[in-house]
């Protein structure tokens, strides 16, 4: 019997817009980098186990979370984009799997809190198909019954699972969360801002 949730964290992009060292090796401590704090938080959620997907082409992202509770995956073809490694990540799935939650490594923000509640949406509803609206904007995690696997494995492109969400977007059910969504990590901008605001809120502390 089917029972189980997996997140897949998608960590293979090239990290082209950030300079220098690869976005997901910036520093957020003294000692933690963006990939181990996102995936470190990510596998702390209820799903039962948790798939990072990587690029071959950056072996040392694999050194940063070898020691946690994950399993690895190699997207043989990254350069397809973000589609090559959904199709990478449903291959790995095992029988007992049966909902997928897609999360961003290059999101450290992300909340479990908002996790989880996907993740109990769907427990109750067992609709095929949870998406997670930040005051009206559709962002991650979003959450794939098994309904979806096949059509998940056979996109195409660095779009990613967008237009399969837009297509079936009336049949979702939709977890709305009223404040910002969690920044991707592109560029040195966006990495200082995430410095600034990880700041500001220590200082209210």
């Amino acid at each position: 019997m089917k029972m189980e949730i997996w997140n897949i964290v998608l960590a293979a992009g090239h990290s082209t817009r950030m300079k220098g060292t690869h976005k997901l090796l910036k520093k957020l401590e003294e000692e933690t980098t963006i990939l181990r704090y996102t995936v470190k938080k990510i596998s702390a959620n209820m799903a039962s186990k948790t798939l990072v997907v990587l690029n071959r082409d950056f072996p040392e992202l694999e050194n940063e979370i070898r020691d946690l509770p994950v399993s690895i995956v190699w997207n043989p073809c990254p350069k397809l984009g973000i589609s090559s490694s959904l199709a990478a990540a449903i291959e790995s799935l095992s029988p007992a799997c049966e909902a997928l939650l897609i999360t961003l490594a290059d999101q450290p923000e992300i909340k479990v809190e908002v996790m989880n509640e996907v993740i109990k949406k769907y427990l109750i509803s067992k609709n095929p198909l949870i998406i997670t609206s930040y005051r009206g904007k559709i962002r991650h995690p979003i959450l794939f019954g098994e309904m979806y696997f096949k059509e998940l494995l056979n996109l195409k492109g660095d779009q990613g699972a967008k237009l399969l969400i837009s297509a079936n977007k009336e049949k979702a059910h939709i977890y709305y969360e009223d404040e910002e969504a969690p920044e991707d990590i592109d560029t040195i901008k966006d990495y200082r801002r995430l410095l600034k605001r990880r700041n500001e809120i220590d200082l209210c502390r």
